[in-house]
């Protein structure tokens, strides 16, 4: 048996607006009110951790979780069990994606940005099967390693793409990054243990489509964990700088964290649906 995921498992019981704070804060529901345009967002430099504000958007994808919007493509896709696999326009409703073979066995889809690629772990297989997109369609074209203690990253927009995949080898955990050769495939370019990133287990890592950042679930102790946000300078260098977000919800609570380009949002699974903060 592989090593167990990090706990980041949604609390859904009596208490749970407490988790995250909704009580104090307030939740805009974004089926019933417009959400207030962004101030013009950017990046705070290695070691700087990005601040978000203390108020939740709710986008209208009940049940859903590894949830990704892209900004190039222009849409969201997401895991809904009620439709598998699920896309439609950022920050809006989802509809059943179509993927080719169909299957009611995947998750955690994670997407690249320019809308191009699709990794998604096939639950009945235990593999990570590749997709890339033909107008509307998703159409298989390969299956990676074992994904069933693995998390595999959104692909980055790079060429050639990158990706970053947590591995454990029985003993220590680390985070693996892959490219893309020519031929489709996917090769290992480096390993990293995970106390570079200031943790003792990470999971649910995403990337930024430029692969310069990497956000990911830390452990901190044994029964504690937090979400935490990595830099790198230029893609031959290693991820540095970790810093811990202190304004997005503690955990347990959520799950499949993402940050955007301009760490403008910061998105999460939390309660059955999603949610996004805005920088401060």
């Amino acid at each position: 048996m592989g090593a167990p995921r990090v706990a980041a498992t949604i609390v859904l019981l009596t208490g749970c607006n407490q988790v995250l704070g909704l009580d104090q804060t307030g939740v805009v529901d974004a089926r019933y009110f417009d959400a207030p345009a962004d101030a013009a967002a950017a990046c705070p430099g290695p070691g700087v951790e990005p601040r978000f504000r203390p108020a939740y958007t709710q986008i209208p994808v009940p049940d859903c979780s590894s949830y990704i919007p892209t900004r190039e493509w222009g849409k969201a896709v997401a895991y809904c069990p009620s439709l598998d696999i699920a896309e439609g326009d950022d920050d809006q409703m989802l509809a059943m994606a179509t993927t080719l073979p169909p299957s009611d066995r995947y998750r955690y889809p994670r997407v690249s940005d320019d809308g191009q690629l699709l990794f998604v772990e096939n639950a009945a297989t235990t593999m990570l099967d590749i997709f890339r997109r033909d107008g509307d369609t998703w159409s298989y074209t390969r299956s990676l390693f074992d994904a069933s203690y693995r998390f595999m990253s959104n692909p980055t927009s790079t060429s050639p793409r990158r990706a970053v995949q947590t591995d454990f080898n029985g003993t220590s955990y680390s985070l693996l990054e892959l490219e893309e050769q020519a031929d489709g495939s996917w090769s290992q370019i480096a390993s990293t243990p995970v106390s570079d990133f200031g943790v003792g287990a990470i999971d649910q890592p995403a990337l930024t489509s430029d692969g310069l950042r990497v956000t990911y679930i830390g452990q901190v102790t044994f029964s504690q964990a937090a979400v935490f946000l990595a830099q790198r300078g230029d893609l031959g260098s290693s991820f540095a700088n970790p810093v811990r977000l202190t304004t997005v919800p503690m955990l347990p609570g959520i799950e499949t964290p993402f940050l955007t380009d301009d760490c403008g949002r910061f998105y999460f699974s939390a309660l059955r649906t999603v949610f996004y903060q805005t920088s401060e």
